[in-house]
């Protein structure tokens, strides 16, 4: 069955709302990726965890040398201050981008949508750090061999 035909107007203001969206999931998505700060359990933890159990399942599915493992350990250290480099070089470029996409959102809700929205980023900001505490007390099962 074929959709109805939508008027301009409406099909603006679909088109508009999935812009919307798309930008605050994006944002959103980017922002906890790349801009989150390192912290007590923050990413830079989570990261070191992720390239232990790498290590260690290298070590053990390759059965490496002792000499092979600290090989492999400075590469990972090398690499992982390369990323942290770029990292530190781009976040500015990443937060620029987003405060401007934030702005021009903003600049087309009207004052009643824009008080909604902060109250949305209010809640998605709770419900990030709860999934962030829970995470903390309830850490992943240790990972078999």
């Amino acid at each position: 069955m074929p959709l109805p035909a939508l008027g301009p107007r409406a099909t603006a203001a679909i088109l508009l709302a999935l812009t919307f969206a798309v930008g605050i999931l994006t944002g959103v998505a980017l922002d906890r990726a790349w801009l989150l700060p390192a912290g007590p359990h923050g990413r830079w933890e989570r990261e070191e965890r992720v390239r232990e159990r790498y290590r260690e399942r290298l070590a053990r599915e390759l059965r490496l040398t002792p000499r092979q493992r600290a090989q492999i350990d400075s590469i990972l250290r090398e690499q992982q201050a390369q990323v942290r480099a770029l990292r530190r070089r781009v976040a500015p470029e990443f937060r620029r981008i987003f405060q401007e996409t934030r702005r021009k959102i903003e600049a087309v809700l009207t004052p009643e949508q824009r008080a909604r929205l902060d109250v949305l980023r209010a809640r998605w900001e709770r419900e990030r750090r709860d999934r962030a505490r829970d995470r903390r007390r309830d850490p992943p099962p240790p990972q078999r061999p």
